[in-house]
């Protein structure tokens, strides 16, 4: 629906003025629309990439073998297991001097991380995408 709403507020002019330009049909497509719709094409892929990324059912439901499950699978699993360690197969001196909620923490921060450096490059066009496919004016 948000991008929906963004190509029917897209000014009716400016295909217009592709059209006395000489435009066809793709190259209004690919040299008017498409450029000029990068905001909400930014926006929709950064739900997307959100919405893929934070994937977690199909992990259980289709996947068996532990060492191919997902980030966010292995991340509840050991956000509910009472020692870490043995989540993590790693047996340290260190990690056991730890609380276990320190780690669990790391592991949340290192799992958001990715999504934490992409923002700020799409974040002006996801605030302008946002905005422009969803108030009607």
């Amino acid at each position: 629906m948000i991008v929906k709403t963004y190509f029917e507020n897209l000014p009716a002019e400016v295909e217009e003025a592709a059209k006395v330009d000489g435009c066809g049909d793709i190259q209004t497509l690919f040299r008017i629309v498409l450029p000029l719709s990068a905001p909400i094409m930014a926006t929709i892929g950064l739900f997307y990439g959100v919405t893929h990324w934070n994937e977690y059912f199909k992990g259980i439901f289709y996947i068996s073998d532990k060492t191919l499950m997902p980030m966010q699978v292995v991340l509840r699993s050991m956000i509910q297991a009472p020692n870490v360690s043995s989540e993590l197969s790693i047996n340290s001196l260190a990690l056991d001097a730890l609380p276990p909620e320190t780690i669990k923490m790391a592991v949340v921060v290192v799992a958001t991380l990715p999504l934490l450096i992409i923002y700020p490059f799409l974040q002006k066009y996801f605030v302008k995408g946002a905005l422009l496919g969803s108030v009607k004016g």
